[in-house]
């Protein structure tokens, strides 16, 4: 019985693409998607052919109830990159990931900063409906995720006054 499909070890603009994707892979309480022909679509019409037999069974368990939610490296650079310590040469989703990243986020070190962090979950969050589950992986620290607790509460409290 799967009770949560998590998004993890990526950059934080990967976690979103990945968690808008399986948002939109099945609409809530409809469950069509089927991997079966190669290329199918479900209820709202989002085609599937990207998407493998596994990705397309995850997008069906969100119809029954199961959470979605990510928890993203805080590396400047791609994990690979990060792990072999090499970083100039950059290619396929390494440039795209390193298009999408801020300058300003990161620290001299190549961490992401705790603020660009929150940033990111919030947009995770406000983005993706679905997404009720969130953390760190490689690269964030404590700090980041008592900062995320900070701004969760904050969110929390000023929805309960509206």
């Amino acid at each position: 019985n799967v009770k949560a499909v998590l998004v993890n070890c990526c950059s934080p603009s990967a976690a979103l693409a990945a968690l808008r994707t399986l948002d939109r892979c099945a609409a809530p309480g409809k469950s069509s998607v089927s991997a079966d022909s190669g290329s199918s679509s479900n209820a709202s019409g989002c085609r599937l052919a990207s998407l493998d037999a596994y990705a397309c069974s995850i997008a069906n368990h969100r119809c029954l109830g199961v959470r979605m939610g990510a928890y993203a490296n805080g590396f400047k650079v791609t994990t690979s990159e990060w792990m072999s310590g090499r970083t100039g040469v950059v290619v396929g989703n390494a440039a795209l990931v390193q298009r999408q990243n801020r300058e300003e986020d990161y620290d001299s070190d190549g961490l992401i900063r705790k603020e660009a962090y929150a940033r990111h979950v919030r947009e995770w969050l406000s983005s993706v409906p679905s997404a009720s589950i969130v953390g760190g992986c490689c690269g964030i620290s404590a700090g980041h995720i008592a900062q995320l607790a900070h701004d969760l509460a904050h969110r929390v409290a000023k929805a309960a006054e509206s």
